[in-house]
């Protein structure tokens, strides 16, 4: 081959493209499903054979192509969502390169059906692995709207054919792909076949995000909790009569009796995108909150001054302006959320344990009453490791009800110290039921427990020291303490 240095050809050219924007078959799908959003199309449906390599036709009502336009649409660099350089910073518009349909017709064999009215009559264009000059272009009877079938992708480009993986994995692709859109167009019926079988069917669901999300995703997200934030602050008076810039979505906490995968998904003006810094956030408040794992579903709608989605071959990152700031505001905003979340989700979560069977040390406190206002703790060592302390607590509730009656503890009595990941729960006999107090990783208390070489007696002879002053009980501040702590009767732990 000659070292002189030549144009390329541009069948080449695109062949190129391709490697960046025609990843495998689900690329394909993603680029034609946003074509058809940016014509205002409310009904799209997907056929898909052979997981996309065979045939990946999608059919919508949109707009369509005018036929003067034909040859221009499967040519690379033509677009009529861009028209000058200036706008590149205020795209509204899923697709703007006018790089796609060029670049697919370079490694498949490719068949666009169009009307840009509802004359009945429409055109048929065919291009099999070329450029568009060797277009071929038919009139045909077409109601408005697109048809765009891609058959037999990657048939001249062996290497890259050979590298996609099994149909049922590259349909699975195709299908995440399209459960995203869909939760972001929620106004939009979209359908999803393979192999002549529906898949997906999500009418129009506009006042229901919650409920489209749980169809599209096919989960059921019981423990979902509401999340809006607006960043109207962050306007200048330059853009006063710009759209409110905010989030809002969903945040998602695990089941405990299922093995969820939760959704995390950020969509940015209805893009879905990937964009690192806002879910590093997120998992580190999470973490802050005290979450373990947290799924989340955020809409943030930005005025598109601050937005560059141009910087990204599959326009899967963006770049936004107020970045900074946002992050800000979110990290504040949410931790406050969470907390207000985590609060009853630790408790019911320290309540299910101690009623199935919690685990202890082999150390576990029993009590006897010697008046009202002393009582002693005796330590006994248990043979028998992994003892339950409901059972029993419980059954020595059940033994000595009298007795529990007639010598009422007037201060509370710190039975177990549950440590469950990180975080620490008191379980306390006070009034005849049983208390389950959280401790914050900044309390004193916590404090206390990791210096004491008992942590139980030291929380013992804490409880006598703060509630006991003049040898008077100070029931005010017991009441105090306990009212952030869950109560639970013995009655109903009973075996």
């Amino acid at each position: 081959m000659s070292n002189r240095i030549h144009k390329l050809s541009p069948l080449l050219i695109n062949q190129i493209a391709a490697g960046e924007v025609v990843t495998r078959p689900s690329s394909v799908v993603k680029e034609l499903i946003e074509n058809a959003i940016d014509a205002h199309a409310t009904h799209i449906r997907i056929d898909i054979e052979q997981g996309g390599l065979g045939l990946i036709q999608i059919t919508d009502n949109g707009n369509g192509i005018h036929p003067d336009d034909m040859i221009l649409a499967v040519t690379r660099h033509a677009t009529s969502k861009l028209a000058d350089v200036g706008q590149l910073t205020g795209i509204d518009t899923l697709g703007f390169r006018g790089e796609a349909l060029a670049s697919i017709c370079a490694v498949s064999h490719l068949t666009l059906a169009t009307s840009h009215d509802t004359s009945g009559i429409g055109r048929q264009l065919t291009l099999s692995g070329d450029d568009a000059s060797h277009a071929d272009i038919q009139p045909i009877v077409k109601t408005k709207g697109t048809t765009v079938s891609v058959r037999d992708l990657y048939f001249n480009v062996p290497a890259r054919r050979n590298h996609l993986k099994s149909i049922q994995t590259e349909f699975s692709h195709i299908e995440q792909i399209v459960q995203k859109i869909a939760i972001s167009f929620a106004d939009i019926h979209l359908e999803l076949y393979h192999q002549n079988k529906c898949r997906l069917n999500l009418p129009c669901q506009k006042n229901d995000n919650l409920h489209r999300l749980e169809t599209a995703l096919n989960q059921n997200l019981n423990q979902h909790y509401e999340f809006f934030l607006s960043f109207s602050s962050l306007l200048n008076q330059n853009m006063a009569n710009t759209i409110e810039p905010k989030v809002s979505g969903f945040l998602f906490t695990p089941n405990e009796q299922q093995n969820q995968h939760l959704p995390k998904l950020i969509y940015i003006n209805q893009r879905l995108v990937t964009d690192l810094a806002i879910s590093q956030t997120l998992q580190k408040v999470a973490r802050q909150a005290g979450f373990e794992q947290l799924g989340y579903a955020l809409f943030f709608q930005l005025p598109i001054e601050w937005i560059n989605v141009n910087i990204h071959p599959s326009k899967q990152n963006v770049k936004i302006q107020q970045l900074a700031n946002i992050l800000s505001y979110l990290n504040q905003a949410l931790l406050e959320k969470l907390k207000t979340i985590n609060q009853p989700i630790l408790t019911n979560k320290t309540e299910n344990l101690v009623k199935n069977n919690l685990k202890v040390s082999e150390k576990i406190v029993d009590y006897q009453v010697n008046n009202t206002e002393n009582y002693q703790t005796n330590i006994h060592q248990i043979d028998k490791k992994n003892t339950n302390v409901i059972q029993h607590f419980t059954q020595n509730f059940e033994k000595n009800h009298e007795n529990f009656v007639k010598n009422t503890i007037n201060l509370p009595l710190i039975l177990s110290i549950i440590d469950n990941n990180s975080q620490k729960t008191l379980a306390i006999h006070y009034n005849e039921s049983l208390f389950l107090l959280n401790i914050s990783q900044q309390s004193l208390l916590n404090g206390i427990l990791l210096k004491a070489e008992n942590p139980l007696q030291a929380m013992n002879d804490w409880v006598k020291s703060a509630f006991v002053q003049n040898g008077n009980i100070e029931q005010k501040l017991i009441n105090d303490w306990l009212k952030s702590a869950k109560q639970i009767h013995y009655a109903d732990l009973i075996l």
